[in-house]
């Protein structure tokens, strides 16, 4: 008689386990003499109490994901992949364009500082030869070129 109530009892256990919906036991809400709400199965005696309602079972997550919707948010992952490469990508070239223009900024400032006579070219071609103020105004501009590029 001890075995077959052994194997009974682990039948009713598995079957509550793998039972897709909880067995909901009935709860209620009241609040004892101190004032404090109490939750339980039952009441005690003479005490005014609220039955709540039971939890909606929730859909197991076989009857939830469905091989469509698997598709769906593989599609959305690979989607958001290559937006995130695309942004990634943008970004890295906009560096290398901003690191070219610092690099030619400074480049430019060395040229400016260097010693010698500098000269400018007209629309002709022309060469005509820079002022010390001249050669100073064009130091600044490549020192201001350069905190502007190189951030």
């Amino acid at each position: 008689m001890t075995a077959n109530w052994n194997s009974v009892r682990g039948a009713l256990t598995l079957l509550v386990m793998l039972s897709p919906f909880p067995l909901a036991a009935e709860v209620y809400k009241w609040v004892d003499e101190q004032g404090r709400t109490q939750y339980g199965e039952s009441p005690p005696p003479g005490v005014k109490a609220s039955k709540l309602a039971a939890p909606a079972p929730s859909a197991s997550p076989a009857q939830s994901e469905t091989p469509e919707k698997w598709h769906q948010q593989d599609n959305e992952f690979r989607r958001r992949q290559v937006e995130r490469d695309t942004k990634e990508k943008q970004e890295q070239q906009a560096r290398a364009r901003s690191d070219q223009e610092c690099a030619r900024a400074k480049q430019r400032l060395r040229w400016e500082e260097s010693p010698g006579r500098h000269y400018e070219e007209n629309e002709r071609g022309e060469r005509t030869f820079m002022s010390d103020e001249g050669q100073a105004r064009a130091v600044e501009d490549a020192r201001r070129r350069v905190n502007e590029k190189c951030r």
